[in-house]
């Protein structure tokens, strides 16, 4: 059987000579032993003839010395086994060479290893691969990291999966590369988590995307930040929400003075609103005394 020490003293061209079912047969140790410039003569054949646990024994130096077409020919089952540490070593160029299909295989915690450049380096067909649980592993940086491309190639279930302060981290310029489905697609907690300079980056399509109980949930802040074409566009989606539960939220152990000022601040919010909206539009307030919900009708004419 063939030592480390023999393999380390390969030379490229002897490394290179090497058929698939020779190259299959090192051990994980032997394959751990090859130098960088070893593991780079490799051609995609040898490279895709490695088990998983001998790809799991390349170091990081090894990793990051494969060229994109090595890498490409790497099997799902592959692709699966490198560990964290073997993900975060790639260049952008290796991991905007992977497939589909490879990009599906890796797990959320491969997923999250992905620094913000290699994040960025991603093709919108390997971001639209990304399953549910791999896109909600993403961390705030690497969600900012995406680019309207991207962002605009993420599915329903996808954009659906982010958590609230992945939702966050969206710049204006990617929330505004929504897609009306897409907005649709997001949940109230979702909705409620956006900024006001988010929900102002919003194209009227978009706005008028909306479902009643996203409608609902948007805070006075978000309301406020909206403007005039956004408002108008709402039209049809608040006609469907004719009573709105907007101190839902509110505790019983609030003190009345707390009442007023959290009914101050609503107020302010849907004068701002009305003003916004067209002259034929007519809002009217109501707000019960002490902790019973507060209605908001409005229609618009």
């Amino acid at each position: 059987m063939v030592g480390r020490s023999q393999v380390t003293s390969l030379g490229l061209s002897q490394v290179s000579s090497l058929g698939p079912s020779q190259v299959s047969s090192l051990g994980p140790s032997q394959v751990s032993s090859l130098g960088p410039s070893q593991v780079s003569s490799l051609g995609p054949s040898q490279v895709s003839s490695l088990g998983p646990s001998q790809v799991n024994s390349l170091g990081p130096s090894q990793v990051s010395s494969l060229g994109p077409s090595q890498v490409n020919s790497l099997g799902p089952s592959q692709v699966n086994s490198l560990g964290p540490s073997q993900v975060s070593s790639l260049g952008p160029s290796q991991v905007s060479s992977l497939g589909p299909s490879q990009v599906n295989s890796l797990g959320p915690s491969q997923v999250n290893s992905l620094g913000p450049s290699q994040v960025s380096s991603l093709g919108p067909s390997q971001v639209s691969s990304l399953g549910p649980s791999q896109v909600n592993s993403l961390g705030p940086s690497q969600v900012s990291s995406l680019g309207p491309s991207q962002v605009s190639s993420l599915g329903p279930s996808q954009v659906n999966s982010l958590g609230p302060s992945q939702v966050t981290s969206l710049g204006p310029s990617q929330v505004s590369s929504l897609g009306p489905s897409q907005v649709s697609s997001l949940g109230p907690s979702q909705v409620t988590s956006l900024g006001p300079s988010q929900v102002n980056s919003l194209g009227p399509s978009q706005v008028s995307s909306l479902g009643p109980s996203q409608v609902t949930s948007l805070g006075p802040s978000q309301v406020s930040s909206l403007g005039p074409s956004q408002v108008n566009s709402l039209g049809p989606s608040f006609q469907d929400v004719l009573s709105v539960p907007l101190l839902a939220s509110h505790s019983p152990s609030l003190s009345h003075t707390a009442k007023q000022a959290k009914q101050t601040n609503i107020h302010a919010a849907i004068c701002k609103l009305s003003c916004a909206l067209s002259i034929h539009t007519y809002v009217y307030i109501y707000i019960t005394k002490y902790m019973s919900p507060s209605l908001c009708y409005i229609m618009v004419g």
